[in-house]
């Protein structure tokens, strides 16, 4: 076997294992528990999304796609439980119209590399373009920070509140762009159930 090189590692074989598993979790409520207490890795979906002008490629009547992949280190339901918080702090979002698929992982050390494989190649929205949505509050001694992008469309008082660089129009054309580019055509997922 001279010149030829062996692969003991195929990070795409392994991504696909891994996104193969998770897209095949059910699809639960992310308001309701029954979420895995240990490490892992999720999924965050709109259903009847506000600014239908920017997720209709997400979350349109016969499809959705993931706008937000998430990592564990210690607990799914715990981290998501901080997520619930925030989301229901912002003035056009509410975690009951929030849907999730997640896998537990058997370590926190796993849960790292499963995300990087995930973000790569899913690439949520919530993730590349409207970045800042995050688990955590912002304290006190953030509050000059930026005002992040995903706070110009999903306004919270959670977050920084200085001067954004970019305009609301800007941050809306360039997700719904992203998503037009990066949501297979179908949409992926059945449609989520409706809440009414």
């Amino acid at each position: 076997m001279s010149g030829a090189t062996a692969t003991f590692w195929d990070e795409d074989a392994v991504a696909i294992d891994l996104l193969d598993e998770l897209l095949h979790q059910p699809l639960r409520p992310l308001v309701g528990g029954g979420l895995p207490d240990g490490p892992g890795i999720y999924l965050l979906f709109l259903q009847a999304p506000p600014l239908p002008e920017v997720y209709e490629a997400v979350a349109g009547p016969s499809s959705c796609w993931p706008v937000y992949a998430g990592k564990a280190q210690l607990s799914v339901a715990a981290r998501t439980a901080r997520h619930i918080v925030n989301i229901d702090h912002t003035s056009n979002l509410s975690s009951d119209r929030v849907w999730m698929a997640s896998l537990e992982l058997g370590s926190p050390e796993s849960v790292v590399y499963a995300e990087v494989l995930v973000l790569k190649h899913l690439k949520p929205v919530w993730n590349t373009v409207l970045t800042g949505f995050t688990s955590c509050r912002q304290g006190a001694t953030r509050r000059t920070q930026r005002l992040p992008r995903h706070a110009l469309l999903h306004p919270s008082p959670n977050v920084g509140a200085g001067a954004p660089l970019a305009t609301v129009e800007a941050v809306k054309a360039e997700a719904w762009e992203h998503l037009r580019r990066t949501v297979p055509i179908g949409g992926g997922w059945p449609a989520l159930p409706r809440v009414v």
